[in-house]
């Protein structure tokens, strides 16, 4: 009758362990969602060169986060965050850092490589690289008076307006910015979708949240 008992307490103190160490975890993660989190996932296709996926993430507080070295996971497979141009130009060498989160961002993440050459942070002249390029997804169209105003005329039809020209000339704009990063993995690794739930991780490896899709 007393190992019975021994046994039914050590049972006991083994299921507690287990919940305590279920209700810690659980703790760490929604701690973690208060700096970051998924919003949304679409445009999930990583298989082949043209393939992408789209995520939204979330920065709290109203903190800037740097997520240089995070990681995002799609089942087995980890998809590190590449560094970017904040600011890219065309047919120059860009400088690429780690992204930085202010606001509701939202990260293209594309296996293949750069049309530029670069992961580069989408602003209102972006468009045009289109004319010249193939990107995939497509980029937002360019601002309309961004592409009138390198006409010889008011009256001309611009074919082929420079890129490099409008972003001197609109760089200082509260709105140039926007909220959207491409990022190019440069490999030629087919990514699979079969998984059907995201992970995000830190530098540390630690997870900052899961979304389902």
């Amino acid at each position: 009758m007393e190992n019975k008992n021994r046994r039914w307490k050590l049972l006991g103190l083994s299921v507690l362990i287990i919940l305590l160490a279920l209700a810690y975890k659980w703790a760490e993660l929604e701690k973690n969602k208060e700096t970051v989190s998924i919003t949304s996932i679409s445009g999930v296709n990583m298989e082949g060169g043209d393939g992408y996926i789209k995520v939204t993430l979330e920065p709290k507080l109203g903190k800037a986060f740097v997520i240089g070295g995070w990681k995002l996971a799609l089942g087995e497979q980890v998809i590190p965050l590449p560094n970017a141009s904040a600011l890219p130009y065309q047919g120059r060498l860009n400088e690429e850092k780690p992204v930085t989160l202010t606001l509701s961002t939202t990260l293209v993440i594309s296996p293949g490589r750069s049309p530029l050459g670069v992961s580069f942070r989408e602003n209102r002249c972006i468009g045009m690289l289109g004319y010249f390029q193939t990107f995939i997804p497509p980029l937002p169209p360019a601002c309309e008076q961004c592409t009138e105003e390198t006409s010889a005329s008011p009256s001309d039809v611009v074919k082929y307006p420079d890129y490099n020209s409008c972003v001197d000339n609109h760089r200082g704009e509260s709105d140039f910015f926007g909220s959207t990063w491409r990022m190019y993995l440069a490999t030629d690794t087919d990514w699979t979708t079969r998984h059907k739930v995201v992970r995000l991780y830190n530098e540390s490896n630690k997870l900052l949240d899961t979304l389902s899709y």
